[in-house]
């Protein structure tokens, strides 16, 4: 008897160890902050400290468990936060940068919660120059396609691809939820990538029902006597909230020679169906094209400089937008940086209103020209 009471005992113990090594959970995050200049925010010049430009401040848990035959169950919960006052971001969710779980193999990976879509996500959005040495001040005019991230989807269920000789890609749905109208704030995402050698393409899609209600915020519905209330108020497409749907795609290209990259993303952003309310006469359509062409040069390992342009087409206006970035890596989990960034607007805003500049998370100019510059800190853990 003791000695079965011994097996059984010792049997269990290395069942709790073998489990024990076949899982784990991370905790990671970021912490970026510095200080800005701008040229003229509302009609004045400002000096302030921000955080979260360059890598968006963070904290995280990651888990994954071995659920045997090459299949791990996987789970990731991050928020995100203000590093000068120690707000939550995303407008106070406690994980408003991911939340998710999945399951992931040979199959590929499944994934549900409030997630990344294919715009911002892996694909396209790696592809400008935001994502790669101008932080959220490098988006396009006020972030029109999302390659920033200024949205995520909630209610969300992705599949991505295993890698199939350098093609992937990812299909994203996310759920309205609203009893009885199943296309009601519904998203449907998909993005591809293909890398071949020192080139890489990538495509995206994406179309969003009601975007406004749905996705940006809005606390009450358009109406010709009432303004349309949303959590993104912009005069570059601010006025175009209301519209009943938002269709987003683009493609774009990369190339590595040597020390440089030259990259080249193209945008085209549809609020369909506008409607007539207090700040924007009805336009029906409302079409963005977005031209970026961007480089980067690795001086040393630790020292890079990227520059880049970008030309938007809006309905009525224009906005010109240079971006300029450098990088020194400290370490492998620290980097200072400086970020500089110029925009010209030119014509009518979505307001009707003559066009002033905005760079991306800076107040408006109560000009055509807006100019910033940022130095900063970025640490990883």
């Amino acid at each position: 008897m003791k000695l079965r009471v011994a097996v059984v005992s010792g049997l269990m113990t290395a069942f709790s160890m073998s489990a024990h090594a076949q899982s784990s959970v991370t905790l990671y995050g970021t912490i970026d902050d510095g200080v800005n200049y701008v040229s003229n925010e509302g009609g004045g010049k400002a000096v302030q400290m921000v955080s979260g430009t360059l890598f968006g401040n963070r904290l995280g848990f990651k888990g994954t468990e071995d659920l045997g035959g090459g299949t791990n169950a996987f789970f990731t919960l991050e928020n995100g936060y203000d590093s000068n006052t120690g707000r939550l971001g995303q407008g106070g969710l406690l994980f408003g940068r991911q939340a998710l779980v999945g399951l992931s193999g040979s199959f590929g990976a499944l994934t549900l919660g409030r997630q990344y879509d294919e715009l911002s996500g892996e694909y396209l959005g790696l592809l400008e120059a935001g994502d790669n040495f101008a932080g959220y001040l490098g988006a396009h005019a006020a972030d029109v396609d999302n390659l920033n991230d200024t949205y995520r989807i909630n209610n969300a269920i992705k599949y991505k691809t295993p890698d199939f000789h350098g093609f992937s890609m990812a299909v994203l749905y996310g759920f309205g939820g609203v009893p009885g109208d199943f296309a009601a704030n519904r998203v449907i995402s998909v993005g591809g990538r293909y890398v071949l050698g020192g080139v890489t393409f990538a495509a995206a899609y994406e179309k969003i029902n009601d975007p406004g209600v749905g996705l940006l915020g809005a606390t009450s519905s358009p109406s010709p006597s009432a303004p349309f209330a949303t959590a993104l108020p912009t005069p570059i497409w601010g006025g175009y909230q209301s519209a009943s749907t938002l269709q987003i795609w683009g493609a774009g290209a990369t190339y590595a020679i040597g020390n440089a990259t030259l990259r080249f993303v193209y945008t085209n952003t549809r609020f369909e169906d506008v409607a007539q309310t207090l700040n924007t006469p009805y336009l029906g359509q409302a079409v963005f094209n977005n031209y970026e062409a961007n480089g980067q040069y690795q001086f040393t390992p630790a020292f890079n400089v990227g520059l880049g342009y970008t030309y938007t087409d809006a309905p009525r206006a224009k906005y010109q937008q240079v971006n300029l970035g450098a990088q020194y890596y400290l370490s492998k989990r620290t980097t200072l940086y400086v970020i500089g960034v110029y925009q010209h607007a030119s014509g009518i805003d979505s307001y009707g209103a003559p066009a002033v500049a905005q760079i991306n998370e800076v107040a408006p100019s109560s000009t055509p020209n807006q100019f910033l510059a940022r130095a900063g800190l970025l640490f990883k853990f």
